[in-house]
């Protein structure tokens, strides 16, 4: 734990406060749980870091990454617990779903340390949801977009702009910020979207965000389409309504809404498809036979 702590106190000595992303304001950082997700390299890390440094005693304050080694053989509610018994009230965990279980044991911290607050991130908006049902009374959540326009002309040119709606625009009540914007604009659609626009290599950070994000969606995105292989029923080759119904019921509600409309012919098409993926030679096999032919 004394790794943890000499890390996060490096981290913070080394945040940059002079730039606060939009989203600061409007958290609710009173609630005893909060839960912001948002994709890699969006500014979710240096958000917790700041709100640190700029809000909270450093001394009752722990930061942590749940991917850190330490976790691989220590459990995050003994830490948690180690952490309140010694005077903490602010637990800040990072990544929080490259922690196995993240979900019922971050419960178990709320339920039974309840002078504790509890904040965590994660990049992985589906495994957010999928583990977030524990948690769905208890937690607040918040969504981090990426740098908008207004906040590049902020942290790239020091220009401040204040926020229209839709209807101010519309109705052309807007002040420039400056004679010509458009160059501007066009500098922010290249490379304003991810904070780390300021850093060196902006390029190869970004195509590692891009390759890291697409490996994981394209992995759970097939783990989730197998589970529609099941869905056929093995003797009459047709989706199995009940067993459709069994497994969407288990899945976070946004998710389930929108299975429940997937109409059945996509399904077999889905299935067909991702046994292709999983066993080439099961399906081979399948479409030769008259069953499958119904199928399709």
């Amino acid at each position: 734990m004394e790794e943890i702590i000499a890390l996060y106190k490096d981290m913070l000595h080394r945040t940059d406060t002079s730039f606060v992303r939009y989203l600061h304001d409007k958290i609710d950082w009173k609630a005893r749980m909060l839960g912001i997700v948002g994709a890699r390299g969006v500014g979710k890390t240096t958000l917790l870091l700041q709100h640190i440094k700029l809000r909270l005693d450093t001394e009752k304050t722990i930061y942590a990454d749940a991917g850190n080694i330490y976790f691989a053989e220590n459990r995050l509610f003994d830490f948690a617990q180690s952490f309140y018994k010694n005077g903490g009230k602010h637990l800040f965990i990072d990544e929080i779903h490259k922690y196995a279980d993240w979900s019922k044991e971050l419960k178990m911290c709320y339920d039974y340390f309840p002078d504790m607050q509890i904040i965590f991130t994660g990049s992985s908006v589906l495994d957010i949801y999928r583990g977030s049902d524990d948690l769905s009374r208890r937690a607040l959540s918040y969504f981090m977009a990426g740098m908008s326009f207004r906040e590049y002309l902020i942290m790239a040119h020091k220009i401040k702009a204040p926020v229209y709606s839709l209807k101010e625009i519309l109705a052309n009540k807007v002040s420039l910020p400056a004679d010509h914007p458009l160059p501007m604009y066009k500098q922010y659609l290249k490379k304003g979207y991810y904070p780390f626009f300021t850093e060196a290599q902006y390029e190869q950070r970004l195509q590692n965000v891009i390759r890291v994000c697409s490996h994981y969606y394209a992995h759970a995105l097939l783990g989730f389409l197998r589970k529609f292989w099941f869905f056929c029923d093995k003797d009459t080759g047709r989706i199995c309504e009940a067993k459709k119904a069994k497994f969407t019921k288990k899945l976070p509600q946004p998710l389930w809404g929108l299975v429940k409309t997937i109409p059945t012919a996509l399904l077999r098409l889905l299935s067909i498809g991702t046994a292709i993926a999983s066993s080439p030679r099961l399906a081979f096999g399948l479409v030769l036979t008259k069953r499958m032919r119904v199928i399709v």
